[in-house]
């Protein structure tokens, strides 16, 4: 099965970012790499937005959560969000590159969709 991408519902409580903070936010996500996709806590912080990881959901499969979120805000500070399987979880180089686009698509879609994102399937 190839990995997918699921757009899901409105993210709650969304806070809709500005332009300026748009164009951080494509920059956070952009520097995220493979391994930060599986790790804990802040993957990226580009000082103005940060990419964190807020947990694992409870599966099968188990999921992570993932949110673009504004710096310095108390509150509402998400501006994107994917829920990433751990099915997709490789040591393979090549699928891991193509692990890694699909997550930052799907975090890229949600910044300007404000919906929420899973991305799921299983690497060959």
């Amino acid at each position: 099965m190839p990995i997918l991408l699921t757009q899901g519902a409105q993210i709650p409580n969304r806070y809709v970012p500005d332009q300026a903070q748009v164009t951080s936010a494509k920059d956070a996500i952009a520097q995220l790499d493979y391994a930060d996709i599986f790790s804990a806590g802040t993957l990226v912080d580009n000082g103005v937005m940060r990419v964190d990881m807020q947990g694992v959901i409870a599966g099968p499969p188990k999921q992570r959560n993932l949110q673009v979120q504004v710096d310095n805000i108390h509150g509402n500070s998400t501006v994107a969000h994917a829920n990433v399987s751990e099915t997709i979880m490789t040591d393979d180089p090549a699928n891991r590159r193509g692990v890694k686009r699909k997550v930052i698509s799907a975090l890229r879609e949600s910044l300007f969709t404000g919906r929420s994102y899973t991305v799921t399937g299983s690497i060959p």
